[in-house]
């Protein structure tokens, strides 16, 4: 009946405060996807963009492992103790896939690519990248978990105010090279943050 209904408003300005804060990371997701293009494209040009671009689809091509991991820890009802084996899993697959794709980049370009020899560097650093995304990634999982997806938006817009800062210093001294520094930088950036504040918050991430 309508008497019984409990509308509360506290409850409804809590629900909205994780859906913008869920919907700014989805946002920074795209950005990751889309945004640097748009920064790096009328500063550099067609070129690096290409190189910059081969380079960042092979890390998203490997990140999909990390992602899986996310999307699964997100809405698994797994024990803490399968959780935690999963996430070391993950650390370490994630470390062996950098290595794989650190050693493999020449022959990789070479082979398929050919055209983008000049992108071979860039992709040794991209593939780097790899760890702090898997990091990252997972620790946003918990995050999200225990309804703590302010920091989960922070975390997002740190990443993105320090790869457009980036762009525009290492891209002008390095080149490709330096758009590659400078996303790596970023990521590891948005993880050393999630770290600290998962570690500050302990007992709030116990679950």
């Amino acid at each position: 009946s309508i008497r019984e209904f409990d509308f509360r408003f506290d409850q409804i300005r809590g629900k909205m405060k994780f859906s913008l804060h869920a919907y700014a990371f989805n946002m920074s997701t795209a950005f990751l996807l889309y945004f640097d293009k748009l920064i790096i494209l009328p500063l550099f040009g067609y070129a690096v963009l290409g190189y910059y671009q081969i380079s960042l689809q092979f890390l998203l091509f490997v990140g999909m492992i990390p992602i899986s991991l996310y999307q699964y820890l997100l809405s698994s009802e797994s024990a803490d103790t399968e959780k935690t084996k999963l996430r070391v899993l993950g650390y370490g697959v994630s470390v062996i896939l950098a290595l794989l794709l650190f050693v493999a980049s020449p022959w990789l370009i070479q082979k398929f690519f050919p055209n983008f020899e000049n992108s071979i560097d860039a992709l040794r650093i991209v593939s780097i990248g790899i760890m702090p995304m898997t990091m990252v990634w997972t620790i946003n999982s918990r995050l999200f978990k225990i309804g703590k997806s302010k920091f989960v938006a922070i975390g997002s817009a740190i990443y993105l105010s320090v790869q457009i800062t980036l762009i525009y210093l290492l891209g002008h001294a390095l080149g490709v090279m330096g758009l590659a520094i400078a996303l790596d930088i970023a990521l590891t950036v948005q993880a050393a943050f999630l770290y600290f504040y998962q570690k500050r918050t302990k007992r709030d991430l116990l679950q």
